[in-house]
């Protein structure tokens, strides 16, 4: 008898299986599909098919077939209707499936949110909620809603509601089991919403205690210290209380949606350190040749590891110091203020010359109003060794003797292995959060001997100090929590002719022109009405020379001449009229003159072109207006769609120019001629060319791509594995790193985070 009842069993869920499967297929002439009436008909019952289907819990291939026929059903109806309006539960029903296939999937709630349309997600678990037919199922309906309420609508009133509503639910469920593990979750979630409130007032409180003690100044030092230590109190608290938050939730991703502004759970869960390496000096196709030869080891295990920036552009003049500033400042010449390693300020009439004299001035003179990353991190540990631009760092040293003696003698190699020495010496007692140290030999070098094998073999051995550095973090055990930057401020190119700017002009335009060969600003600074200059000219890299010309009649060079002036000018004997821009260009040794047009114009110019840029709000317009374009952007088609005289972003014009002879031109040169201390005519030497008498035979500071293209290398573990990026800028480093290290980026700053480049 037992066995009967068992083949009778079977057999009755057999043909009950069978049925149901033949009412999924019946065709749709049954319906009537060949009227509004039939269509609607069919759709009603595909769309209750697949109601009930996700109601049961029945596989995710099935719950796909079903939405496809309920698709299909509704697309038949609406054209059937003529465009009628849509039937309720249009929308959610497909949410709802898509969260059952997730379900059977084995996705949690917080992966299916990560792969999901919030709204669509949220439609559906409010229709799961409503259309679950046993007293459990409702309740984990309404638990998974309240997830999703907290984490995209950041709605702690709608949660709470609804897990009061789930409690009310299992007093009357039937599986005590089912219930308990039910209970446990909503007892968490309570737990978590709670503590998000605290979490609420806790950060208020830290931002709080953080603007007091940045109103503070530094010649306050004890009061300063104690508000530093009273944010170093709030922060602490507002952290702990995050991390109970994150075990209520039971995972740090789900809650990321409502932190404030700045405090991704993922970025504070990050290890928080960034060592940067700056290699002065280092063009990216020689980097990239020895790095694919397999001579750098050291690096190429950082870059295989993280993320690699195919075209690093520097800024112009691509010279060091300068150069330093959009890595730990994020801005180029304009804002920063620092336009060339030497310049001139018209306003105050003081000459700086930061590789001589005025090397100490750099941080006084560079923007106050934009913070350094030492400033941004004040409460942490910072250090830097040869940082150059680094106001505001805790702790900073340059074995200055051993460097000197080393210039003197050109050992350039043993000069950086001091300063590694002293850098890892610093080092013994902890890693700073952040330090940054630069390596001098390929630049060194280079000015030396130009971009030969004695440039490579420097290259190659920085690599090695590049292992050493990172040996010792290994060996202090916090290799885990370090993150790696590598990349350089300019490039270089060899040089065998020179082209003497200033004894041209009082040559040939009997023009008296000052400069600062012997690094010497001294006596200009102390005794400047004793120099009766027409033109001031700074020189940067010895390949880009900023030329200061006195308004004619004028007694200073506080007000700029105009480009009419500058094209009708007078000699010193004041018989005969000149036009500079004119002469420059026609030069063998200057490849391009740059100066101001109007109010956001700018021109580029060459003995046979001439060029127009144009900048507003929006990007940068640039159009060839006699000759040939002097910066060949024609060659690549990419770059010749922009060069239509409309605007166009800044971003298209470094993915478009990025890979080119002179990437990113538009963008540098009005950041450069839009600076106060940029020079009204800024000289570009041509290839071969020192357009100066130093004899170096390797210069930078041009916009040619061996002197502006840089290696831009992250890795870490606040940064994505193997990726490669085409173009970015060394502007974006600071911005990017200040993200990964879970700080606030300052606002109007030139640089943007590097898309690709973060794990979050």
């Amino acid at each position: 008898m037992i066995i009967k009842s068992k083949i009778k069993l079977t057999f009755i869920a057999c043909v009950f299986t069978a049925m149901f499967y033949l009412i999924l297929s019946l065709p749709g002439a049954a319906f009537g599909a060949d009227d509004a009436a039939g269509a609607y008909q069919r759709y009603q019952y595909d769309y209750e098919q697949l109601k009930k289907a996700v109601e049961s819990g029945v596989g995710s291939d099935v719950v796909e077939k079903l939405a496809r026929k309920y698709s299909d059903s509704l697309n038949a109806y609406k054209k059937a209707a003529g465009g009628a309006e849509t039937p309720p539960n249009e929308s959610s029903a497909p949410a709802a499936a898509a969260g059952a296939a997730a379900d059977a999937s084995g996705e949690s709630a917080s992966q299916a949110a990560a792969s999901q349309d919030p709204d669509s997600l949220i439609a559906g678990l409010r229709w799961k909620a409503q259309t679950a037919l046993l007293p459990a199922g409702k309740a984990e309906a309404r638990i998974e809603l309240a997830m999703a309420l907290l984490l995209h609508k950041n709605d702690a009133a709608g949660a709470s509601k609804l897990l009061n509503e789930a409690i009310s639910l299992l007093r009357t469920a039937a599986v005590a089991d089912g219930a308990a593990k039910l209970l446990e979750k909503i007892s968490k979630l309570q737990k978590a919403i709670k503590l998000r409130t605290e979490l609420s007032v806790k950060y208020a409180a830290m931002q709080q205690k953080k603007k007091a003690a940045d109103a503070v100044s530094w010649l306050a030092l004890p009061l300063k210290a104690a508000r530093k230590a009273q944010y170093y109190a709030a922060s602490i608290s507002y952290r702990k209380t995050l991390a109970e938050y994150c075990a209520a939730l039971e995972g740090k991703n789900i809650i990321s949606a409502f932190l404030s502004p700045g405090e991704n759970p993922e970025r504070l869960a990050a290890p928080a350190k960034i060592v940067f390496i700056l290699l002065d000096g280092v063009r990216q196709d020689v980097f990239q040749k020895l790095l694919d030869e397999g001579k750098l080891p050291n690096i190429k295990k950082i870059a295989d590891n993280g993320v690699y920036i195919r075209n690093g552009v520097s800024v112009l003049p691509s010279t060091t110091g300068p150069a330093y500033a959009p890595f730990v400042m994020g801005l180029g010449p304009a804002k920063s203020k620092l336009s060339g390693i030497r310049l001139f300020d018209r306003v105050t009439g003081t000459y700086r010359v930061y590789c001589g004299t005025d090397n100490a001035k750099i941080n006084d003179d560079a923007a106050k109003e934009f913070p350094t990353i030492y400033e941004l991190l004040s409460d942490k540990s910072t250090l830097t060794v040869f940082g150059m631009v680094d106001r505001g760092v805790a702790k900073s040293g340059v074995p200055w003797i051993q460097v000197a003696y080393n210039k003197l003698t050109k050992d350039y190699n043993k000069m950086d292995s001091s300063l590694v020495d002293r850098f890892l010496k610093e080092m013994s007692n902890g890693i700073p959060v952040f330090s940054f140290i630069s390596l001098h030999s390929p630049d060194s070098n280079g000015h030396s001997y130009g971009a030969n094998c004695e440039y490579c073999q420097a290259i190659i051995f920085e690599d090695s100090l590049v292992g050493r550095i990172v040996d010792h973090i290994e060996a202090s055990g916090e290799r885990g929590r370090v993150s790696f930057v590598i990349s350089s401020d300019h490039g270089l190119a060899s040089t065998t002719r020179s082209f003497d700017v200033d004894a041209a002009l009082a040559e040939d335009l009997k023009m008296n022109a000052y400069h600062s060969i012997p690094r010497n600003t001294i006596d200009f600074n102390l005794f400047k009405s004793r120099f009766k200059n027409d033109i001031i000219t700074a020189v940067s890299g010895n390949a880009c020379v900023l030329v200061y010309v006195k308004k004619p009649g004028a007694s200073t060079f506080a007000d700029r001449p105009s480009e009419a002036e500058l094209r009708s000018y007078p000699d010193r004997l004041r018989k005969n009229r000149v036009d500079l821009i004119a002469y420059f260009a026609s030069q063998p040794g200057i490849r391009h003159v740059l100066y101001r047009g109007n109010a956001g114009q700018y021109f580029a110019e060459t003995s046979n072109g001439k060029a127009l840029i144009k900048r507003n709000a929006g990007g940068f317009s640039y159009s060839v207006v006699s000759g040939a374009d002097p910066f060949g952007y024609a060659s690549s088609p990419n770059a010749a769609a922009l060069t239509d005289g409309a605007f166009h972003t800044a971003d298209e014009w470094l993915a478009a120019t990025g890979p080119l002879d002179y990437p990113d031109a538009p963008n540098l040169i009005a950041d450069l001629l839009d600076s106060n201390c940029g020079g009204d005519i800024v000289l570009l030497a041509a290839p071969d060319y020192e357009p100066w008498n130093e004899g170096q035979k390797g210069v930078h500071g041009n916009l040619s791509y061996d002197q502006i293209k840089v290696p831009i290398i992250f890795s870490g573990p606040a940064f994505k594995t193997g990726a490669v990026i085409e173009s970015a800028r060394t502007v974006d480093v600071f911005p990017t790193m200040l993200r990964a290290l879970g700080r606030e980026i300052p606002a109007a700053i030139d640089g943007k985070i590097i898309p690709g480049a973060l794990k979050y």
